[in-house]
């Protein structure tokens, strides 16, 4: 069986070493990859014979180049900055590659449907990257939830985040989608994966920097903070990220097993049962609420 063939957009980020290492453990093939910034020295680990350009519009024409020539690729990855994914996304699909996209999908609501024709009418899949649904203890608990009512869970995620990250593109919600989409949307989707539609959902805190809230699901009450402020830590903690989820009281534990989650995501894809634009809809239109307006008052499409 030939090896499936990556191009990757975005190889200069902090997320594009967990894709590259994922595209080598399931013996695929990078070959190009391209960011305007050239610290890609890591490159050479993982794919020393690939081609990299500086600029989309000459990584697009060498792809077009090798499509006609044979073989193209089979997939475009997407982890550059947010605000470019949905027109990364539309060159992969024009390509005729299925697209791997980094979280958030889109940052704007009107792209979900216009991708969603635009992979329709190309024949394609857009797979968004939510590799929590294979951490080993929330699948174990997705199981253990089949014979459960309603139960309270308890969400609290604060990755402590410097100066650099308000100076970035990361701390521009007109370019990330705000704190919500670029570090909190996992969690909506695993929430909406494991317990159901929200009905309802507010926040009661809001800040650059750190955002409380409540989250009414089918099959949960949901309290949640989500924070980028080392003051939300100790000082015993400085440095260090909390990822707490109770449910029940009862913590599940998700600092381990994280490194390899791309690993499945990618199996996953190759094997024909990847995550969908359409799985991802559900937790984007509830973050899209909670950024613009502070609250969720159910399914806009019931």
């Amino acid at each position: 069986m030939a090896k499936a063939r990556f191009a990757l957009f975005g190889a200069s980020g902090f997320v594009a070493r967990r894709h590259l290492e994922a595209i080598q453990h399931v013996g695929g093939e990078l070959v190009a990859a391209v960011d305007p910034h050239d610290s890609v020295g890591i490159l050479d680990r993982f794919a020393l014979d690939a081609r990299y350009f500086r600029r989309d519009d000459e990584c697009i024409e060498y792809l077009r180049e090798c499509a006609l020539r044979g073989p193209g690729i089979d997939y475009l990855v997407v982890c550059s900055p947010n605000d470019l994914h949905r027109r990364h996304i539309e060159l992969g699909l024009h390509l005729g590659a299925d697209v791997i996209c980094e979280k958030p999908l889109v940052i704007e609501p009107e792209d979900l449907p216009r991708l969603a024709a635009l992979a329709k009418e190309r024949g394609r899949q857009v797979h968004p990257v939510l590799q929590l649904r294979h951490h080993p203890a929330l699948v174990a608990l997705s199981h253990e939830l089949a014979s459960t009512g309603r139960v309270q869970v308890d969400l609290d995620y604060v990755t402590p985040r410097g100066a650099w990250y308000d100076a970035s593109w990361k701390g521009d919600r007109a370019r990330s989608g705000g704190l919500l989409a670029n570090i909190g949307i996992h969690f909506l989707d695993v929430l909406l994966w494991l317990f159901g539609d929200a009905t309802e959902a507010r926040l009661h805190t809001r800040s650059a920097r750190t955002l409380r809230g409540t989250i009414e699901l089918a099959r949960a009450d949901v309290s949640f903070r989500l924070s980028i402020d080392p003051a939300e830590l100790g000082p015993a903690d400085r440095g260090r990220s909390r990822r707490r989820l109770l449910v029940q009281g009862r913590e599940i534990v998700l600092e381990t097993d994280l490194e390899r989650l791309h690993d499945h995501t990618y199996r996953a894809i190759l094997a024909g049962t990847g995550q969908t634009l359409e799985q991802a809809r559900t937790s984007l239109e509830l973050c899209f609420a909670l950024e613009r307006a502070g609250s969720y008052g159910g399914s806009p499409r019931s």
